[in-house]
C-alpha cells in the first residue's frame, strides 16, 4: 500500500520499472487497488486528485493510467481530457473506475480516450489481466523505442564521425568500427581505392573486430563472382550462409575460403559509390553463424554507405584542397621570398580607391618605412605627403599626375622619371616608376602594380660626369688655376654638394683656404669666421690636415653629433659647427708630380644626401683634373718665365759674346792693315796677338759657362773624383789671375798653407774658386780680396771675401738662380751664371754654398765640402 510519503518520493524520482498510475480521492481504494497489481512486480503510482494525475503525466511515461470516475476538483473525465492534450500521454491507456452503472457514462468514458470502463465492485483478477496487458504492450513499445533511439545514435554518431574527420584513412576506419556494430557482425572491412601522386590506382582496407594480422597473409580481394557485383557497384549482397550461395567456391586457387580464414557464413558486401558514379570501394560484414544480416542491416547500412560515399569525396576534396593550399602556401612564400629579394620596390594598389594590398621591404625602404607592414599601414595620401615630388625636368608632380593615376586614367602601362626629396631629411633619391593597370572582367581596372627602380646612383654618376666634364672646360679656361679652382668649387654648388671648399698648400708648409661656397652667404661668413677663430691643427688626425699630410682621400658618410664634438676644441667651437648642419662629406687630396699642393671638399648639408664610395672616386677624379691644371699652369708659367729667361739670356749673351768678338775684329783688322803697310815690327805683332787671345779666353770663358749650363739643366753634371789638395788648387789659382787683380787693382791675400786634401772633382772645383774670384774682382774694384782654406778631418771650407759693393738681403737666395744678379747687367756685365754653376758643383759634392754681407763693407762667399765620398 502506498503512504503519503512514498507517493511523494516515487514522484520526485523517475522510475527505474514499467509504471502505473492509479488515481482516485478514496485513501483506502488507492490501498486496495495498490495491493490489487502488487503481484505484476510493477511500480504502482498513486495519486489523490485529477490535478495531481496531471502533473505526474506531465513529469513521466506510465503503462496505464487507472482513473476513478467521482474526483474531488475536476473529475474523471476533465483529468481525462487534460491527460489527452500531454504529448508524451496522448496514446497513453486510460481505464475508467466508477462505481455508477450508466451506459451514457460509459459513452462519454470513451469519448474522452477510455481504452476500457470498470465499474465496482472490481474484480482484481480481470483487473490484473487487464492492467497486464497493457503493461506488456508498452514494455513492447518501449523495447522499439529504445532500439530505434539506438539506431537512430548509431547512425547520428556514424554521421558526425563521418561529417568531422577529413582525412581518409581515420575516416574509413571509424566508419567500419561502427558499421560493424551496428549490424552486429563479428568482423567487418573496407576496402578501397587509393591514387598515388603518380596517377596510379591501389587498394587499402579498413579492419574492424579482428586485427590485421589475420588478414595479412592473404591478397586482396579480386572482382569473382561474390566480391564482383560489390566491386563494380552493383548493388548490395546480402547472403545469410555464403557456403551454401551457388557462387561460393568457383574461383582459383583457393575455391572457397583459404586455408587460416576467418569463418564466414553470413555475409554482407555494400558499394561506396560517390556522387559522380565512381566506386570509392566496398563495406563487407560477415559472420560465423548464419542469417544473423536482415533488411533492416541492409537498409541501414546502404544509408552508412551513401554518407560514407560523401563523407569520402568531403574528405578526398578536402586533402586535394589541403595539398593545393601548402602548394599554394609554399608558392607564395617562394614568390615573396623572390618578391623580398628583387631590388626594385613593388606596391600594388586597389582600384579606385588606391588603397595598398602589396608591398615589399625595398618599397617600404624606398618609402621610408621600417618594414612592409608598416608601409601597408598608410594611406597613399600620408606617403605622398613624405615627399617633394618633381619630374625629370624639375618640374612638381600632383597626386593625380602620379604613374599609378595615369595608367588607370589611360588604361596602359606608363613609365615615370622622378626625383623625390624627403622632406623631413633633405634627402633626395631618383626612381622609374613602372605603373601597369590589372584589369579585371569587365574591362575595368582592379589593381595597378608599381614597381620602383631606385636610379639614383646612376642619376649622380650622370650629375658627377656632367660636372666633371664641365670642370674639364672650366679648368681648361684659365691658366690661372687659383681662379679655375673657385670656379669649379662653385660649380659643385649646389649640383654635387651644399658646400664647396678648395685649400692649397703654401711655400711655407702652411694651408690656404684658396675658396669656400655655399647657396647661402651668410653661412659662407659663417665658415670663415669658424676658420678664424678656430684655424685648422695641422697635426689633426682628420680632416683637411690630414688628407693634406698623407695624401688620401676621406670619407665621412654620416657626420654625427658625437663627431663634430670630437673634432671641436670647445662649446662654442661644437655650437657654431652645429650651426653649419653639415651630414657628410668628401675631402679629396689635390697630387701633382711635387706631391699633395691641396684638397677639394665637398660637404651635403640641407640636401641631405648621403656620399658613398662612388662620390670619393668622382672627387678624386675631380682632384685629379684640378692637379692636371695646375700642372699645365705650373708649366705654362715656367715656360712663360723661361722663355724671359730666354730673351734675357740672348740679349746678355749677344752683349757679352759681341764685346771680345769686336775686340778681337779691331785687333786682327788694325793687324792686317799694318801687315799690309809693311811699317809693324815684331814687338807690334806680338802684342797685338796677346790682344787677340785674351779676347778669345773671354770668349772661351763664355762658351765654358754655356755648356756648364746645358750640362747642369740636362742632368748630365758627372764627376771625376780624385785626392785632392783644395790649398794647393787655390794657391797656383792665385798666381794664375794675379795679373787680373793687378789690373782690377785688388790686392790679393792667400790663407792656404795647410795642405786641405779631399775626394773631389778638380777641374768642378777650379771652376768654381774661378768664379768666387772673378766675382771678387768684378764687384770689389780696387778693394782687398781675401782668400782662405781651413777645416777639420771631415770638412773643407774655402772662403773668399771681399770689399765692394756687397748683397742686399733680399738678393742673398735670388742670385744662386740662374740668370740672376744682384745688380744691372749693364753695369757690370756677365751672363749671371757663375754662382748658379758654382752652387749647383758644390751641391753635386755633397756641400753647400753660403752668402754673407753688409753691403758697401764686406761679401763673404763659405763653401763647405766633405773631404769623403757620401752616400
Amino acid at each position: 500500500m502506498l503512504t503519503d510519503d512514498a507517493t511523494t518520493d516515487k514522484r520526485t524520482t523517475a522510475p527505474a520499472q514499467t509504471s502505473i498510475l492509479i488515481v482516485d480521492d478514496h485513501a483506502p481504494t488507492l490501498m486496495a487497488l495498490d495491493a490489487a497489481l502488487a503481484p505484476l512486480g510493477e511500480r504502482v503510482v498513486a495519486a489523490r486528485s485529477g490535478e495531481e494525475a496531471v502533473q505526474l503525466t506531465r513529469d513521466h511515461d506510465f503503462a496505464v493510467i487507472l482513473l476513478d470516475v467521482t474526483l474531488q476538483g475536476i473529475d474523471g473525465f476533465e483529468t481525462a481530457a487534460q491527460i489527452r492534450k500531454l504529448e508524451r500521454a496522448r496514446r497513453t491507456p486510460i481505464i475508467f473506475v466508477t462505481g455508477r452503472d450508466s451506459s451514457q457514462a460509459m459513452a462519454v468514458a470513451y469519448e474522452h480516450g477510455a481504452v476500457d470502463y470498470i465499474q465496482k465492485p472490481i474484480n482484481v483478477a480481470a483487473l490484473r489481466s487487464k492492467i497486464g496487458v497493457f503493461v506488456e504492450l508498452h514494455k513492447v513499445r518501449d523495447e522499439l523505442k529504445r532500439a530505434h533511439a539506438e539506431t537512430e545514435s548509431t547512425l547520428e554518431r556514424i554521421g558526425s564521425v563521418l561529417a568531422a574527420e577529413l582525412d581518409v584513412d581515420r575516416l574509413v576506419q571509424g566508419l567500419t568500427d561502427e558499421a560493424t556494430a551496428l549490424c552486429r557482425a563479428e568482423f567487418g572491412a573496407f576496402f578501397y581505392n587509393a591514387t598515388k601522386t603518380s596517377g596510379e590506382r591501389y587498394m587499402l582496407y579498413a579492419l574492424s573486430g579482428v586485427s590485421r594480422e589475420a588478414f595479412a597473409g592473404f591478397p586482396m580481394p579480386r572482382k569473382t563472382a561474390i566480391f564482383g557485383p560489390t566491386f563494380a557497384g552493383e548493388g548490395v549482397v546480402r547472403i545469410d550462409d555464403v557456403t551454401l550461395d551457388p557462387r561460393y567456391g568457383k574461383n582459383a586457387p583457393y575455391h572457397g575460403m583459404p586455408e587460416g580464414h576467418l569463418p564466414v557464413r553470413s555475409y554482407l558486401a555494400l558499394p561506396v559509390v560517390s556522387r559522380t558514379k565512381e566506386v570509392l570501394g566496398g563495406l563487407f560484414f560477415g559472420h560465423s553463424a548464419a542469417g544473423i544480416f536482415s533488411e533492416r542491416d541492409e537498409r541501414l547500412l546502404t544509408v552508412v554507405a551513401a554518407q560514407a560515399a560523401i563523407a569520402i569525396d568531403n574528405a578526398r576534396l578536402f586533402q586535394r584542397s589541403e595539398r593545393l593550399r601548402v602548394e599554394q602556401q609554399a608558392s607564395e612564400r617562394r614568390l615573396q621570398a623572390i618578391l623580398d629579394s628583387i631590388t626594385e620596390g613593388i606596391i600594388v594598389q586597389a582600384s579606385p580607391t588606391g588603397l595598398l594590398v602589396y608591398a615589399n621591404d625595398a618599397a617600404a625602404r624606398m618609402c621610408g618605412f621600417q618594414s612592409a607592414a608598416e608601409l601597408l599601414g598608410a594611406s597613399v595620401a600620408d606617403i605622398v605627403a613624405k615627399f617633394e615630388l618633381r619630374t625629370e625636368n624639375g618640374e612638381l608632380v600632383a597626386p593625380d599626375d602620379l604613374a599609378s593615376s595615369r595608367a588607370v586614367r589611360l588604361g596602359r602601362p606608363i613609365d615615370l622619371v622622378m626625383r623625390l626629396r624627403n622632406r623631413a631629411t633633405g634627402q633626395e633619391t631618383w626612381s622609374i616608376v613602372s605603373a601597369a593597370p590589372i584589369t579585371g572582367a569587365d574591362g575595368t581596372p582592379e589593381l595597378v602594380v608599381n614597381v620602383f627602380r631606385d636610379i639614383t646612383e646612376r642619376k649622380r654618376a650622370e650629375e658627377g660626369q656632367r660636372f666633371l666634364s664641365e670642370a674639364s672646360r672650366v679648368l681648361g679656361s684659365s691658366l690661372d688655376f687659383t681662379e679655375t679652382l673657385g670656379a669649379v668649387a662653385r660649380l659643385a654648388v649646389p649640383e654635387l654638394a651644399d658646400w664647396a671648399g678648395v685649400e692649397m698648400v703654401q711655400e711655407d708648409g702652411t694651408s690656404q683656404q684658396l675658396a669656400v661656397v655655399h647657396v647661402d652667404p651668410a653661412k659662407i661668413d659663417l665658415a670663415r669666421q669658424l676658420r678664424e677663430k678656430y684655424p685648422p691643427d695641422p697635426n689633426s688626425p682628420s680632416g683637411v690636415p690630414n688628407v693634406l699630410r698623407t695624401g688620401r682621400s676621406e670619407l665621412h658618410q654620416d657626420i654625427s653629433d658625437e663627431l663634430l664634438a670630437s673634432i671641436t676644441v670647445d662649446a662654442e667651437h661644437l655650437r657654431i659647427a652645429r650651426q653649419l648642419g653639415l651630414r657628410s662629406a668628401i675631402i679629396a687630396p689635390i697630387v701633382t708630380r711635387r706631391g699633395t699642393v691641396g684638397a677639394i671638399t665637398f660637404v651635403a648639408a640641407e640636401s641631405g644626401r648621403r656620399y658613398t664610395k662612388a662620390d670619393v672616386a668622382r672627387a678624386e677624379e675631380l682632384a685629379a683634373r684640378a692637379a692636371l691644371a695646375i700642372e699645365n699652369s705650373t708649366l705654362y708659367q715656367g715656360a712663360r718665365i723661361a722663355i724671359e729667361l730666354r730673351d734675357d739670356f740672348l740679349a746678355i749673351a749677344g752683349h757679352e759674346l759681341k764685346t771680345p768678338l769686336t775686340a778681337l775684329m779691331l785687333q786682327l783688322q788694325h793687324l792686317t792693315r799694318r801687315l799690309g803697310r809693311d811699317d809693324i815690327d815684331s814687338a807690334t805683332v806680338v802684342s797685338r796677338l796677346k790682344g787677340a787671345e785674351a779676347h778669345l779666353e773671354r770668349l772661351r770663358k763664355l762658351v765654358e759657362e754655356l755648356l756648364s749650363v746645358s750640362r747642369v739643366t740636362a742632368g748630365q753634371l758627372t764627376l771625376d773624383r780624385q785626392e785632392t789638395d783644395l790649398a794647393e788648387m787655390v794657391r797656383e789659382l792665385a798666381i794664375r789671375y794675379e795679373p787680373e787683380f793687378a789690373k782690377a787693382g785688388c790686392a790679393l791675400s792667400i790663407d792656404a798653407s795647410v795642405e786641405t786634401k779631399g775626394v773631389w772633382d778638380r777641374f768642378r772645383l777650379e771652376a768654381v774658386v774661378t768664379n768666387l774670384l772673378m766675382n771678387a774682382i768684378k764687384y770689389g774694384r780696387a778693394k782687398p780680396v781675401a782668400i782662405a782654406v781651413a777645416g777639420d778631418d771631415g770638412t773643407a771650407l774655402l772662403t773668399v771675401t771681399d770689399h765692394g759693393i756687397g748683397v742686399r738681403p733680399e738678393d742673398r737666395q735670388r742670385i744662386f738662380d740662374r740668370f740672376e744678379r744682384a745688380v744691372s747687367e749693364r753695369n757690370y756685365g756677365g751672363l749671371g751664371l757663375g754662382l748658379w754653376i758654382s752652387k749647383q758643383i758644390v751641391d753635386a759634392h755633397g756641400g753647400h754654398i753660403t752668402l754673407e754681407s753688409t753691403p758697401g763693407v764686406l761679401t763673404s762667399f763659405v763653401v763647405s765640402l766633405p773631404r769623403r765620398l757620401t752616400a
